[in-house]
C-alpha cells in the first residue's frame, strides 16, 4: 500500500504544487539496485552493490523477467482502477495530435493512445492495444 500511496501523491504533487510545475511531467517508479546513472550521478559516494542483497546478475535479471520490472511510468488511474481500451471514449489520430488544451474532453494528454479507434491504433502501432499495454 505504501508503494501505490507514493505513486498517488506523486500525482498530487505535480497538480497541486505551487511552483506550477507541468502535469503532464512523467514520473517513473524506480526498483531499489535499478538506480540509471542519470540519477546517480547526483551522489558521489554511490555504492550500488550496498543493497544488491548478494544476488548475482543473472539473479537480478530473472527477479526482473518475473515480472517485477525494475523501471516504469506512473500513470494516474482512470476511476475504474484500469486504463481500458474498450470503455473509453474513441477520437481519430487527427483529433488527438493537437496540443493538450484543444484536446477532447477527457482525453489524458499523456495517454492519447488510449482513445485512438480500433483500427487507427492497430495502423498507427503494428499492434493491438492489449499487446502494447504489456
Amino acid at each position: 500500500s505504501e508503494r501505490q500511496e507514493a505513486q498517488r501523491c506523486a500525482i498530487e504533487y505535480l497538480k497541486t504544487d505551487p511552483a506550477g510545475r507541468d502535469a503532464d511531467t512523467p514520473i517513473y517508479m524506480i526498483k531499489q539496485g535499478f538506480e540509471p546513472p542519470s540519477f546517480t550521478g547526483f551522489f558521489g559516494a554511490w555504492d550500488r552493490d550496498l543493497w544488491s542483497k548478494g544476488l548475482t546478475f543473472d539473479e537480478l535479471k530473472k527477479e526482473i523477467s518475473d515480472g517485477n520490472m525494475p523501471i516504469y511510468q506512473v500513470k494516474e488511474k482512470t476511476s475504474n482502477g484500469v486504463h481500458d481500451f474498450n470503455e473509453v471514449k474513441k477520437y481519430s489520430l487527427t483529433e488527438l495530435q493537437g496540443p493538450a488544451e484543444v484536446l477532447p474532453s477527457g482525453v489524458d494528454p499523456s495517454a492519447r493512445e488510449i482513445h485512438l479507434r480500433d483500427d487507427e491504433f492497430k495502423k498507427l502501432f503494428n499492434m493491438s492495444y492489449t499487446d502494447f499495454s504489456k
